[in-house]
C-alpha cells in the first residue's frame, strides 16, 4: 500500500505514460482488442496494442501508479504546456484557509486560479489584526486578505513546476454549488460552468498580468534611457 498510489499494475498487465501528454496507456490480456463494430472508436481508443486510458498519472521509481486527472479536463496553455488542474487545486485545498479552488488556464499564457477562503478562519484572521470590513465581498478586498491568501497559495505550491505555478488569483464570496451546476453530485467541478459564469473576473485576471508585464517593460526602457 502506497498512499496517494492505486499499486502497481498487475501481473500480465503493462503500464507507460504518453510523453506529450502524460495519459496512462495500458496493454495486456486483461485489455479488450477493441470496440464490437465500432473500428472508428477502436481506433481512437488504441494505438497498436497500447489503451488510452483517458486518465493522467505517474509512475514512481518502485512503480506505484497515481492518477492525477482527466485528459480531457487538461488545461493547455497557448505555449503549449500540459497542465493537471485537479493537481495545483489538490495542494490549494490541503491549506486551512482555502475550501475550494478552481484553476484556469486553458489557452491562455498562464495559469490563474479562482479561490473560495475559509471564511471563519478569515475573519478571525482579521480580527486578530485589527481589520474592519462591512462584507464578505468588503473582507476579500483588503490589501492584508489578499497578501495572507498569496502567500498561503505560494507556499503550498511550491513543489509545482513553473509553467504550472499560480500566477494570479481572485477570492469569491461564495462556495462553488451542485445547486448553481458548478460542481457534481459527486464534487467534481463543472469547468464549463465556472469559467461561463466568471468570465468577466478570468479576463481581468489576465488584463492585470498584462498590464503588470508592460508596466515593467516600460520601467525597463526608461531605465536603460
Amino acid at each position: 500500500m502506497r498512499p496517494g498510489s492505486v499499486g502497481r499494475p498487475v501481473p500480465g498487465c503493462e503500464v507507460r505514460l504518453d510523453p506529450a501528454s502524460g495519459e496512462i496507456l495500458v496493454r495486456g490480456r486483461n485489455v479488450c482488442r477493441g470496440y464490437w463494430s465500432r473500428p472508428g472508436a477502436t481506433a481512437l481508443a488504441f494505438n497498436g496494442e497500447w489503451f488510452h486510458t483517458g486518465d493522467v498519472g505517474s509512475l514512481d521509481p518502485d512503480g506505484y501508479l497515481s492518477i492525477t486527472d482527466r485528459i480531457k479536463d487538461l488545461i493547455i496553455t497557448s505555449q503549449g504546456k500540459n497542465i493537471a488542474p485537479q493537481r495545483i487545486e489538490g495542494l490549494l485545498a490541503r491549506d486551512a484557509y482555502i475550501e475550494q479552488a478552481a484553476a484556469v488556464g486553458d489557452g491562455r499564457k498562464c495559469v490563474t486560479a479562482l479561490v473560495v477562503p475559509v471564511f471563519e478562519r478569515l475573519e478571525a484572521f482579521a480580527r486578530e489584526h485589527g481589520l474592519h470590513w462591512e462584507s464578505r465581498e468588503h473582507l476579500l478586498s483588503l490589501p492584508e486578505i489578499l497578501e495572507l491568501v498569496r502567500r498561503r497559495i505560494e507556499e503550498q505550491t511550491r513543489e509545482l513546476s513553473r509553467h504550472e505555478m499560480v500566477k494570479r488569483f481572485a477570492l469569491l464570496p461564495e462556495l462553488f454549488s451542485e445547486a448553481a451546476g458548478e460542481i457534481t453530485p459527486t464534487l467534481k467541478l463543472r469547468r464549463q460552468v465556472i469559467q461561463t459564469r466568471y468570465r468577466e473576473l478570468i479576463d481581468s485576471m489576465y488584463q492585470a498580468l498584462d498590464q503588470a508585464v508592460e508596466s515593467c517593460t516600460v520601467s525597463s526602457q526608461r531605465q536603460k534611457s
